[in-house]
């Protein structure tokens, strides 16, 4: 149908453990780079892909999982006047990528034997990782003039900057509806429109058939549809202010800001493809996001509320309010500027969002409340971790008093919202 699903970076995962942490063979890396390990495991866009958007079907009596989408890349760079439309691989184990910076440093050749050229010594690039079609090498800058840039040495023999930093290089994907898998595989008895999912499903079915079975068709609803980073949207417009409030933020809030979307709470977290169609023509939600379900604050020297922490975010300021807010700063118009900290959006409750902008409090993310603090968080990439989406069906109980519940869900290939049965 040519209409996207998600873009770039809202299609990776964060990381399932350690989150903020960075394994002792990455600490050489640069520092975008190094926030990018800190948070994400690419491998994990993958899984999450295969996951919630593939259908079993029988083929010569075995069942297999094809693919309901494809996943496009770098559609917009060009070489020698041609679109390069790789799509990335995999990453070299930290270890090797550790023993390569080793060699790097010695000036001596790269891990696993391989031989690098004088070419690539002399611009200062780390091998990485391959992109997956003919393999092509993943280079990563390490010296002043292309730090953090990610370069790929291509089956064409042409090396190329194909990013500025490795948030740019996960930013130009692109997930699309596509049924090509389904009409070879059942030699065109079936195509997309046979393609559907229930409530409270992972995997999809095709109509007229019986799926395979087995246990995992009863889903267990307590585990998440997607956590933390993973909801939030790849910033798609950038306001004219924008650049001028950054210049005065931290590294990390600066590199947060500027690919996620911010504002108002539908317009920082992804609802799509979870979107409910109400039998009135409003709209309603398939699933409910729980923030901070996790967090038993620690008291510190300021007071700390002991509780498990369920307030959700209401917006983040806009980029002239920062601006105004910026100018009170210097100012020291308000007690938590002379802290450090300014303030950089509110909860749904009364709790404001501050940003350290130095110091010792430099990109840590706090909640305040009446002089009291009601969390700590060590950046605003570690603020938004700590939300979890789960399938609920609360918006169609209460729009039919009961009538429809998520048994009453459906969702069509190719539609990026879910429909009430007849």
């Amino acid at each position: 149908m040519g209409n996207d699903i998600l873009i770039g970076l809202e299609l990776l995962c964060q990381k399932e453990n350690e989150r903020g942490k960075i394994s002792s063979y990455l600490e050489e890396l640069p520092e975008i780079t190094k926030v990018f390990f800190e948070y994400f495991d690419p491998e994990l866009m993958y899984v999450d892909i295969k996951k919630n958007y593939s259908v079993r079907i029988k083929v010569n009596n075995d069942f297999i999982n094809c693919e309901i989408v494809a996943l496009k890349w770098f559609e917009q760079v060009n070489i020698k006047g041609d679109k390069y439309e790789n799509w990335f691989g995999d990453f070299k184990s930290q270890g090797d990528i550790y023993n390569s910076i080793i060699a790097y440093e010695k000036e001596n050749n790269f891990s696993n034997d391989v031989l690098i050229s004088n070419n690539i010594l002399d611009k200062g690039l780390l091998e990485i990782g391959y992109m997956e079609a003919y393999s092509d090498a993943i280079y990563l800058g390490l010296v002043e003039n292309n730090k953090d840039e990610i370069w790929v040495d291509s089956s064409m023999g042409i090396l190329f900057k194909i990013s500025n930093d490795i948030f740019d290089f996960f930013s130009k994907s692109v997930l699309y509806w596509d049924d090509e898998d389904i009409i070879f595989y059942t030699e065109g008895k079936y195509s997309g429109k046979d393609v559907y999912r229930e409530w409270g499903e992972t995997e999809w079915r095709l109509r007229g058939l019986e799926p395979e079975p087995r246990e995992e068709w009863e889903n267990d609803l307590s585990i998440p549809v997607k956590s933390g980073l993973g909801l939030l949207k790849q910033r798609r417009e950038y306001p004219e202010k924008m650049d001028s409030v950054l210049d005065k933020f931290p590294f990390r809030a600066k590199l947060f800001y500027k690919y996620y979307n911010t504002g108002t709470y539908d317009e920082m977290i992804n609802t799509v493809p979870f979107e409910l169609q109400l039998p009135d023509g409003s709209k309603g939600s398939v699933v409910e996001d729980i923030w901070w379900e996790d967090i038993n604050q620690e008291e510190t020297d300021k007071e700390f509320i002991r509780i498990m922490y369920k307030d959700k975010l209401k917006r983040l300021y806009t980029f002239e309010e920062l601006e105004e807010e910026i100018e009170r700063y210097k100012r020291k118009t308000d007690s938590m500027h002379l802290e450090r900290y300014i303030y950089i959006g509110e909860m749904e409750g009364y709790e404001k969002i501050l940003l350290g902008v130095s110091g010792s409090v430099k990109d840590k993310v706090i909640l305040y409340d009446n002089n009291r603090y009601t969390g700590v968080f060590a950046d605003i990439f570690d603020f938004f971790t700590h939300i979890n989406r789960y399938w609920s069906d609360k918006d169609i109980v209460q729009a039919t008093n009961g009538a429809k519940t998520g048994k009453d869900l459906y969702q069509n290939w190719g539609e990026n919202f879910w429909r009430v049965k007849e």
